[in-house]
């Protein structure tokens, strides 16, 4: 730091007036020139103060940076050489296929006029679960059978799937979504409806909304009142179960329809039995074998219906098909 040079007190003390104001304006020049260069030595000062603690700080950062790369390539070392074993779980397929925006393909939207014309009230549905099986919708390459609650799932390919309204606290409470398996359940348009509308299967005996009883379907034996059901689209759909109906559409094209319920059914609360309808050895359903084909309980609760399937023919193509009321 310069230092300024001490004031010779005798300028000061003249008696000649113009030096004497020479003196006071050196003087004032001087302390001003001091109180400067003070200020700029105190910035200087605080200056590389901060460069200082900058530089403290940048190291401390360099060598938490340094500890933290080290433990990480020491973590990742550990875990290459020492691999934790991971639980194996069985992998399965997802039971539902992503939602559709929008159902809008042919087969779909003539199915859905179908059901329209069946009047029903639309509290019965859940239109956001509906679903469509046709070779456009569910591709050949996707999958066959599906997994649902440790079960087969056979997809019901070629059928147009209608979403129906479950009751949500039957569904969380006994956590069906997850538990119980996929079942169908074929049936006639009168017996759908009062199963939907009464909220439960109905065993022959019961008495339907028209008023009449549920008879046993042909092919059955009398007294055998259960609630028939299957893991096979095929079976459940055959004639016996799955009524026929003739359709005539807004085209004005005559169509054979049929319908069959897709099922949530509780494990442990059905017996499993052959077919019952004499084929022999001749295989119904190419995934599901005839011995194990059919399901009976008598437990109601216990088979949930949360699709309405249905599956539509060009009139003509079937020729020994005869027309079938409720």
């Amino acid at each position: 730091m310069r230092k300024t040079p001490p004031l010779q007190s005798s300028s000061i003390l003249t008696n000649d007036p113009i030096e004497r104001e020479k003196s006071l304006i050196t003087v004032t020049n001087v302390q001003m020139l001091t109180t400067i260069e003070d200020k700029i030595n105190s910035i200087t000062a605080a200056v590389e103060r901060l460069e200082v603690l900058q530089t403290q700080q940048t190291s401390k950062f360099e060598k938490l940076t340094t500890k933290i790369v080290e433990g990480t390539q020491q973590s990742f070392t550990t875990i290459q050489a020492k691999p934790k074993p991971f639980p194996r779980k069985k992998t399965l397929l997802p039971t539902y296929l992503p939602p559709i925006k929008a159902i809008e393909c042919p087969t779909f939207k003539l199915c859905r006029e179908f059901v329209l014309s069946l009047k029903w009230p639309k509290s019965l549905f859940a239109t956001q679960h509906d679903r469509c099986y046709c070779s456009i919708c569910y591709l050949s390459n996707q999958p066959d059978v599906l997994i649902a609650g440790s079960a087969n799932y056979v997809v019901p390919r070629e059928w147009a799937a209608f979403g129906l309204s479950v009751d949500p606290t039957l569904a969380d409470c006994h956590d069906i979504w997850r538990t119980w398996i996929v079942t169908y359940h074929g049936t006639s348009t009168l017996a759908t409806e009062s199963i939907l509308k009464q909220r439960q299967f109905l065993i022959p005996g019961d008495t339907l909304i028209d008023g009449t009883r549920l008879a046993v379907r042909p092919g059955h034996i009398p007294g055998m009142e259960y609630v028939y059901t299957s893991p096979s689209i095929q079976y459940a759909s055959l004639d016996m179960y799955s009524v026929r109906y003739n359709f005539r559409a807004s085209s004005g094209q005559q169509y054979q329809a049929k319908i069959v319920l897709q099922c949530r059914q509780k494990p442990g609360t059905f017996k499993i039995q052959r077919e019952t309808i004499g084929q022999g050895t001749r295989r119904i359903c190419k995934f599901i074998s005839n011995e194990q084909i059919e399901y009976l309980t008598n437990y109601r609760s216990s088979v949930v219906p949360y699709r309405l399937l249905v599956f539509l023919r060009p009139m003509g193509v079937l020729p020994d098909l005869i027309r079938r009321t409720d």
